[in-house]
């Protein structure tokens, strides 16, 4: 009696029990000898019988791989030497045994404990085994690793698939076994290729040069080397990690606290309405004082930086559920953005705790018991404030779902936000969700109001962001070209003088969230045409309208600014669009205003 069951080596991964009355090799005819001796030296050891039907009862046995190359070409035997898995061989299709046969001739069972394209799961369960007397076993066989060898032996074959020719990786998987008989699972392909090897598909070569060189992705080439964001982060993982007195997680119920209180002033609201948001562009007149800091430029560097804080003392004065955002979320949120020296986040919400303590909120306010909590976590841990930063924009969504129950315009607003923010896609069924209630909102939108009102464009836009936030690129794409071809933002060219200042605002976010989109996929080129684009519908809507150079001054500064630093790194430092540039801000009426101030309050704001 012999046992045979080995694995043949053809092309295509087939492993077939070879008939009984093959004609084998003295090594092979050794080793099923020494198979022999150990099962009745394992029965007689027991006292046992085991009759054909009921060896899989035997537990002990695994099948492992060995690498040991026989003279008629088999490459895998059993070993009984590994006793860590304990299988049933009926769960590995290749039972009953040939010796069940009455003719002694084995009928040919292809032998495979994992499922390939071509097989389903149900043809490897016990259950839909034909065979007899093979009791079912929940246990299944743990492929080997691949050696190293192996896998540098086959590295030029799987690049050529797998990058060269953009197969995906089940693809890849199976021409590799298919060809080359080369079988390991989609866990030990996603380890070689992108820990070991270090792989990364879909990035352009410039992204992927950067990153061997260990350069920020986000403003590689900015002498301001902005943070990128950190990996995303759920509350439960901020709230496992607090701090020893546990900050973040009253901050995250302090917050939540702030929205719900604050919002019984603004229960009017319907579910097409938005509220106001004080303080609009004050962000960027932080960014743009810390991008003039980092660059050299002190002096109108600091001059910004001053000129917001003075602007905090008149909105702190205002209603909380119009100013927290601008507060706690979008000031913050620049301040990370660059590298600085890091008392400056504490230095920020000591200051604006102090401008609420003065006008009377204190700590009995939400808001003040907010700021204070953030400043005491930054004393303690800046990097973890910054996690608790970005949970913040999740906490006010969820907090403004829950107290219209349903889903608004600001609590999909902020959720938008705080997957930009912790770089992260949504779940498809919450995109789907959000997607479907902006659809709803802008249909009732339509029947209140104008269909060409800001407010049914500002939906459009949303859907922009929610698509660009979900990686569908050719969505995001037509999206973008579909709002700016309804808005006709090619006759901003030659005739913006015929239209309002709101589709011009609009244009130009469309074109910063182009900008934004290149330089994620690594084109720079294209980063800076679509930015040049948005600085200029700006333009055109502050000269239509004045009000507009409140919030988009500063705006406009930085992104001139960092036009006129990308343009001297590559070389065309001395071209008309670069001198235009410089001439507008060095002419520009904020900077005017700003060093103006600046010279009358010298030593107002000590901490600068």
């Amino acid at each position: 009696m012999a046992l045979l069951a080995t694995e043949d080596v053809e092309m295509g991964g087939l492993n077939p029990l070879l008939p009984a009355n093959s004609t084998l090799s003295a090594q092979y005819q050794a080793e099923m000898d020494l198979v022999l001796a150990s099962w009745n030296a394992l029965a007689d050891f027991g006292n046992l019988i085991l009759p054909p039907g009921e060896l899989s009862d035997l537990g002990g046995l695994s099948l492992s791989t060995n690498q040991s190359r026989l003279d008629n070409g088999i490459n895998q035997s059993w070993n009984l030497t590994d006793m860590e898995a304990v299988p049933s061989i009926a769960s590995t299709n290749c039972w009953p045994p040939p010796w069940h046969h009455s003719t002694g001739v084995a009928d040919f069972v292809n032998f495979s404990p994992f499922p390939t394209s071509h097989q389903s799961m149900s043809s490897l369960s016990p259950s839909s085994s034909s065979f007899v007397g093979s009791p079912a076993s929940t246990v299944s066989l743990r492929r080997p690793p691949m050696a190293a060898q192996e896998w540098e032996a086959y590295k030029d074959d799987i690049w050529r698939l797998y990058m060269d020719k953009s197969h995906i990786l089940k693809d890849t998987m199976q021409i590799m076994s298919e060809q080359h008989n080369f079988n390991a699972t989609e866990r030990q392909y996603k380890r070689q290729l992108t820990d070991k090897w270090g792989w990364k598909k879909n990035e352009t070569e410039s992204v992927g040069q950067l990153r061997r060189d260990h350069k920020n992705l986000k403003m590689a080439n900015k002498k301001t080397c902005r943070k990128p964001r950190r990996a995303p982060i759920n509350v439960g993982y901020t709230l496992k990690t607090v701090g020893r007195r546990g900050l973040d997680e009253e901050l995250l119920h302090s917050m939540k606290i702030l929205i719900l209180s604050s919002m019984e002033e603004w229960n009017c609201l319907t579910l097409a309405g938005r509220l106001p948001v004080a303080g609009k562009g004050l962000e960027y007149q932080m960014a743009l004082g810390l991008e003039c800091i980092t660059l050299g430029d002190t002096a109108k560097g600091f001059a910004a930086v001053r000129y917001m804080f003075r602007a905090l003392e008149d909105l702190v004065r205002k209603s909380d559920i119009t100013i927290y955002a601008t507060l706690l979320l979008e000031i913050p949120s620049k301040l990370y953005d660059f590298e600085m020296d890091r008392s400056i986040h504490n230095e920020y919400f000591t200051h604006v705790h102090g401008l609420l303590e003065g006008c009377g909120k204190g700590n009995n306010s939400s808001i003040a018991n907010t700021v204070r909590l953030m400043r005491q976590l930054t004393e303690e841990d800046v990097d973890q404030s910054q996690r608790c930063l970005l949970q913040l924009y999740k906490v006010a969504s969820d907090a403004f779902k829950e107290s219209k129950g349903r889903d608004t315009v600001d609590s999909i607003g902020r959720r938008i936000e705080a997957m930009k923010a912790n770089g992260c896609a949504p779940d498809p069924s919450e995109a789907e969700s959000m997607m479907i209630a902006l659809d709803n909102m802008q249909i009732l939108a339509t029947s209140l109001e104008n269909p060409e009102s800001t407010k049914i464009m500002e939906y459009e836009l949303m859907k922009i962001d929610l698509a660009r936030s979900m990686g569908a690129r050719s969505d995001f794409v037509s999206r973008c070209n579909g709002l700016l071809q309804y808005i006709m933002s090619d006759a901003i060219d030659d005739e913006w003088r015929t239209l309002e200042a709101w589709p011009l605002w609009l244009s130009g976010e469309i074109m910063f969230r182009l900008s934004e989109f290149s330089r994620e996929s690594g084109d720079q080129e294209a980063w800076a045409e679509y930015l040049g684009h948005c600085v200029k519908r700006f333009v055109c809507a502050i000269t239509f309208d004045e009000i507009w150079g409140e919030v988009l001054d500063a705006r406009v500064m930085l992104y001139r600014h960092q036009l006129v630093e990308y343009w001297t790194q590559i070389g065309q430092m001395n071209t008309k669009v670069v001198d235009r540039h410089r001439r507008f801000i060095e002419s520009s009426a904020f900077w005017k205003a700003a060093m103006r101030e600046d010279m009358d309050a010298v030593g107002e704001i000590c901490m600068w």
